[in-house]
């Protein structure tokens, strides 16, 4: 549920209306029933503002061509959650996601990460690069990227990237749409708060293998989460563009139950945790709908402004909004 400690308020950003936390879906494991569409339509109708995919090749659809349909059937703000950047030449990211944006009219965004799960590389046998290198070309590619949507031609000679192109296509939103970078380690953070509009929390996961993902949220903190959110801001500070606005974080779950011991329990005993770590874990928010807003206001204070759900707790996500809208007014 987290501690709701005094802090700074959360940066400004393509948050929602009112200065509150925006809230977005991440159509991803576990999964519910129904088409991208089906559910893209579904998120709108909760009340959200966005709808993301993921880019492994083990979870759903082709990103690109399915958030283009999801612009399409709905007036949600749709991205990538997170591109892997070794997968793909910056030019092609750049053109797909300004006709995106075109599509969408002025609703796309792009995340973006340096890579970090290997069955990706193997899927496509790719050579896997230290994490440096990865940040390193992430760190160019997202600058190419930038070019090619602003700058009339784009001639450029880089370490890992080569291109001479008059770009064709002008993405609607100006200068650019959002370019998201998420991380869990410093080092990436640091990176995506230079070079990005918003910087996604994620969470430390060195070993590289997706089991370990509960067990790593289990052993985070309220007080990491804000140490990377504090991260994120004061490197802003330094950039004199101060193009990172926006701190998201991605909930690995959402549950709200009248019963909160219940809840944590049943939650804990899914993934192999003990209820206190759940209790503690700021990536595991489990509660009653006040108990958890409680949470997310924690967060929102220590300066989180964007929270992602997965889609299989997409219903318990709309119940906590409402409830901090409620509290809101209330105030």
């Amino acid at each position: 549920m987290g501690p709701s400690p005094a802090a700074s308020a959360a940066p400004a950003g393509p948050a929602a209306a009112g200065g509150e936390p925006r809230f977005g879906v991440l159509m991803a494991p576990p999964l519910t029933s129904g088409s991208v569409v089906e559910t893209a339509r579904r998120v709108e109708e909760l009340g959200y503002d966005a709808f993301f995919l993921p880019d492994h090749f083990n979870e759903v659809i082709s990103p690109v061509p399915a958030l283009a349909a999801a612009a399409v059937a709905t007036s949600l703000r749709i991205g990538s959650y997170m591109l892997v950047n070794d997968l793909r030449h910056p030019v092609m990211v750049a053109r797909d996601f300004a006709a995106l944006d075109e599509i969408s009219e002025g609703r796309a965004e792009l995340g973006i990460g340096a890579g970090w799960w290997p069955a990706d590389y193997r899927a496509v046998g790719l050579e896997m690069y230290r994490a440096p290198d990865r940040i390193s070309r992430l760190r160019e590619a997202v600058s190419l990227i930038r070019s090619c949507w602003t700058d009339e031609e784009v001639d450029h000679e880089g370490r890992w990237y080569r291109t001479r192109l008059i770009p064709q296509v002008r993405p609607v939103q100006q200068p650019h749409p959002p370019i998201m970078v998420g991380g869990g380690g410093p080092r990436i953070l640091r990176a995506a708060a230079e070079m990005a509009d918003v910087v996604s929390i994620g969470i430390s996961l060195p070993s590289g293998r997706r089991a370990d993902v509960h067990a790593a949220a289990g052993r985070a903190t309220f007080d990491e989460v804000a140490r990377k959110a504090q991260t994120a801001r004061e490197q802003t500070a330094r950039v004199e563009a101060q193009r990172a606005r926006l701190v998201d974080m991605l909930l690995l779950r959402v549950v709200v139950d009248e019963n909160s011991e219940r809840a944590i329990d049943r939650v804990a005993a899914m993934h192999g945790l003990s209820p206190e770590q759940v209790r503690r874990s700021p990536y595991l928010q489990v509660g009653t709908a006040s108990e958890v807003a409680g949470g997310l206001e924690g967060l929102a204070a220590a300066g989180v402004g964007s929270f992602v759900v997965r889609v299989a707790d997409m219903e318990s996500g709309a119940q906590v909004r409402a409830e901090m809208r409620s509290r809101r007014r209330g105030r």
